[in-house]
């Protein structure tokens, strides 16, 4: 833990940015490699701990970096997006007229079982 503890202070955030972007790009180049560009979003889990660390540790680090990469799995669109421009005369002035506007929205939703 104080070896983790010193890397971590000396090198700060600086230090971290080579590791953590090494260890997400294998992720990657893996799965693009197994899955061609099929796949444009992953999900990227990410533990540091030194509790596991050990003679597989990097010397002078003190902790280990696990990374889990995978690919987001596709969701259907699950709601209908509607939007309109709005103005104001006077943007200083809210108006109460989005009540009655709104109307049109809630029978919307209504119909669509939301």
């Amino acid at each position: 833990e104080a070896q983790a503890h010193s890397f971590l202070g000396s090198s700060g955030p600086e230090g971290l940015k080579p590791l953590i972007r090494s260890e997400i790009s294998t992720g990657l180049d893996f799965l693009r490699g197994l899955e061609g560009d099929a796949t444009e979003d992953f999900q990227v889990t990410m533990l540091l701990t030194w509790d596991t660390a050990g003679t597989h540790t990097p010397d002078g680090r003190g902790f280990d970096l696990f990374t889990y990469v995978q690919p987001l799995p596709y969701v259907e669109p699950m709601v209908d997006v509607e939007a309109h421009r709005a103005e104001r005369k006077n943007p200083t002035i809210k108006d109460v007229q989005w009540v009655s506007d709104r109307k049109h929205l809630e029978e919307l939703q209504r119909d669509a079982g939301v």
